[in-house]
């Protein structure tokens, strides 16, 4: 019961990702991160590029997009930097009730 609240909650809130995302970059900066450190999270929003019917909702589906997103030939440096900006994205939204658990997580 409490993950359907917490799904009810987000969808009367009405989040996109592009919303999330720009809340998140804005509490980044109030934190004091360097310029660069906010460019290089926002750099890696290209998941929702990359597979542009993402949806913060429906969490099956968010993890299979995360893993196709993630399994994408990478070199080893690039593809850590986007485990740790995707995972601070996306325990932001769980601490925010954008989402109701880290998509990354199981």
């Amino acid at each position: 019961t409490k993950r359907v609240l917490k799904i009810v909650k987000q969808q009367e809130r009405n989040i996109t990702w592009e919303g999330a995302l720009k809340d998140f970059l804005l509490f980044k900066k109030a934190e004091n991160k360097s310029e660069r450190t906010i460019k290089d999270y926002g750099y890696h929003k290209a998941i929702f590029k990359a597979v542009p019917d993402i949806t913060l909702f429906d969490p099956t589906a968010l993890r299979k997009k995360v893993i196709q997103y993630m399994s994408v030939d990478s070199s080893p440096a690039h593809y850590n930097n986007k485990l740790v900006y995707l995972k601070t994205f996306f325990n932001w939204c769980v601490k925010e009730n954008i989402l109701a658990e880290n998509p990354w997580r199981k």
